[in-house]
């Protein structure tokens, strides 16, 4: 006898932790069900945007950054 197939607890927690992400990165524009549902590949395109987006959104702000702190000398 086969045992039931199903997703392993490790993929589960990868998958949750994609789920939270798109929902508190999304800012509101994910809900959780929307998420749930979603293709694999439209998850993955959608992480891939925030986390482009966040790369560009510490180098702003280290520029920045940089740039008050040689003000300062």
């Amino acid at each position: 006898m086969f045992p039931f197939f199903g997703l392993g607890f490790s993929y589960k927690k990868i998958f949750h932790s994609e789920i939270f992400n798109l929902v508190f990165h999304g800012q509101g524009g994910f809900s959780w069900i929307d998420v749930y549902n979603m293709p694999v590949w439209l998850r993955n395109f959608y992480i891939s945007k925030i986390i482009e987006f966040k790369k560009e959104e510490k180098k702003a702000y280290d520029k920045e950054a940089a740039r008050i702190k040689s003000h300062r000398k």
